[in-house]
């Protein structure tokens, strides 16, 4: 069997799950099935040295012209098919949740964890392109974190998703780390860290009131933490955050992945929105460095379930902050759930994972 790899996005510095996939997971397959070829479609050849072993794969360098839709479009939908065509592929394993309108063969979309959308390196990809991946187009079904479900693109061969099941290695902090952290990003203080796109929508108003009853309710010192891209929204937050009454409690921040995971790690608890996948391997993070998570109803975070996630409603967030503040039996349950919920999370594992993911679309 002929495998083809999409991987255009990832670069030598490029950081975040599907990355990490591709570093840890695809020279795994590589090695353990080499009775299979890979073709390895990707925009940059630095893969040649750096990332996969010597054996049963080839790399063709492939990219759009350009930033304009057009470009994208001719390459998505022309280019790209005549690669595989010519390489004598079988089925495509795509990285970046891009594949053609009109693949021609079976389709495995791969969403680093369950709640993200395809295309979660946001800003990536012109919106003209997009639209493929919107809407009736592509319809996802999806399970229980770490399984795979299937994907329906209207008008093509079909394909499978694999969500994985692997993440940034974490564990728990010793007081002196912990306290390290948190006199560089807080003064020293502890925090709620919220981490996903920072804008003044609903969702993260919500979040500002029900920290507003926890200020009034506990007169707590714990501060809330807002991390997230500084994306267009942000300016809308800064102006809502300056009539805000625990304005000096709060702190907005646009940390680079490795101090995000510091951030994490060093949380009082985490709490997770309906973001639409944004930052999702932020709570499996969490579970493994025994941080508390608080989701809202309907995020991907709330999927593990109500033993290793304290789930809160539109109304009820404050009271789920003062839950885990006061009673520490059930602050140390979920902690205790969740580092359960990823006690198998391995690369091994996801590689098994997403190689039956690529069997079963080829099957289709």
């Amino acid at each position: 069997m002929v495998i083809a790899v999409l991987t255009p996005f990832i670069q030598p510095g490029t950081e975040g799950p599907e990355a990490d996939y591709f570093r840890e997971v695809l020279p795994r397959l590589v090695r353990q099935h080499p009775e299979h070829r890979f073709l390895l479609l990707s925009g940059y050849a630095w893969v040649r040295g750096e990332v996969m072993p010597p054996g049963n794969w080839e790399l063709i360098t492939t990219a759009p012209r350009g930033r304009h839709f057009l470009f994208w479009k001719y390459w998505l939908n022309y280019t790209l098919p005549r690669l595989l065509r010519k390489g004598g592929a079988d089925v495509l394993l795509s990285f970046s949740g891009l594949a053609p309108e009109k693949a021609g063969l079976p389709v495995c979309l791969f969403l680093p964890f369950e709640g993200h959308g395809p295309l979660s390196l946001p800003g990536t990809v012109p919106a003209g392109v997009q639209r493929w991946l919107k809407g009736p187009r592509l319809k996802t079904l999806t399970g229980q974190a770490g399984a795979v479900a299937t994907v329906l693109p209207a008008g093509t061969a079909g394909g499978w998703v694999a969500t994985g099941r692997a993440l940034p290695a974490g564990g728990a902090l010793d007081w002196e780390e912990r306290a390290d952290i948190q006199l560089e990003q807080t003064g020293g203080r502890e925090y709620f860290l919220y981490t996903g796109p920072l804008n003044a929508g609903p969702d993260l108003v919500g979040l500002l009131k029900a920290y507003s009853l926890f200020k009034k309710r506990q007169k707590s010192g714990l501060k809330l933490v807002l991390a997230g891209p500084a994306g267009s929204g942000a300016e809308a937050l800064k102006s809502l955050l300056g009539t805000y009454k625990y304005r000096d409690d709060v702190q907005v921040l646009h940390p680079a992945p490795g101090v995000k995971a510091d951030l994490v790690s060093a949380a009082y608890a985490l709490v997770r929105l309906r973001d639409g996948g944004a930052g999702a391997e932020d709570a499996p993070f969490a579970f493994r460095s025994d941080v508390p998570v608080l989701a809202a109803s309907g995020s991907a975070a709330a999927r593990f379930g109500e033993e290793a996630v304290r789930v809160f409603g539109p109304e009820d967030g404050g009271e789920a902050l003062m839950e885990v503040y006061r009673d520490e039996r059930r602050r140390a349950r979920l902690i205790g759930a969740g580092r359960a919920a990823v006690a198998d999370w391995s690369w091994e594992t996801a590689a098994d994972r997403l190689w039956i993911a690529v069997q079963e679309a080829a099957q289709r």
